[in-house]
């Protein structure tokens, strides 16, 4: 659930301050706006560590909402 991944990707975020974070999102299918504002949460704390989220293994349907909310520009979309 939400609240799971949230304290889950925080949680790895901040053990690992000095490193890019790479997210393989080949077994997701779907995200909703929960999802997203989680995403966009620990990209700040990436950022502020002056690092960068990697997206892998994007799915279409899932890749034309980060596109749609402009998300695409933020992260790093690998194909």
């Amino acid at each position: 659930n939400a609240a799971e991944l949230k304290e889950t990707l925080y949680n790895e975020v901040d053990k690992n301050r000095d490193k890019d974070v790479k997210l393989d999102f080949t077994d997701l299918n779907y995200i909703d706006s929960t999802g997203l504002g989680i995403l966009v949460g620990i990209l700040k704390r990436v950022k502020d560590a002056n690092k960068e989220i990697y997206i892998f293994n994007i799915k279409n349907n899932v890749k034309k909402l980060f596109v749609i909310t402009g998300l695409d520009k933020v992260f790093k979309i690998e194909e």
